[in-house]
């Protein structure tokens, strides 16, 4: 996959969506009962109302699972979201406020590219 600048999704409020195999994802499969099928995937990118560059993101499967009261199959439908807020610096990192009572969001240090050209 190439490199995503999540400050430009961000700005421009774009969006981009794709899909995972289940079982190139060995921990996940670990727990199912067959790794058929794929993870759909999509993020938004936005601006919060405190400026600061987020996006959200949304994961949707069909996972194969196996009740453990009656031992029959169960497809479970996953539908999850999660914000992810992005900054510049780890002094902007530190900063910010870790409200465990409010709504859970990730908080990521994004590095800037390396324009050396060194690995």
């Amino acid at each position: 996959m190439d490199r995503l600048d999540v400050f430009r999704l961000a700005r421009n409020a774009d969006v981009v969506s794709g899909s995972i195999r289940l079982a190139s994802l060995p921990r996940l499969c670990a727990g199912l009962q067959g790794c058929s099928g794929d993870l759909r995937w999509h993020a938004r990118g936005r601006i919060d109302a405190l400026g600061r560059p987020a996006l959200r993101l949304h994961l949707q499967a069909m996972l194969p699972l196996r009740c453990d009261h009656c031992g029959r199959p169960l497809e479970f439908a996953l539908v999850a979201e999660r914000d992810f807020y992005f900054v510049d610096t780890e002094v902007e990192l530190a900063a910010i406020p870790i409200d465990v009572d409010g709504p859970a969001a990730m908080r990521a240090y994004v590095p800037p590219p390396d324009t050396t050209g060194a690995s």
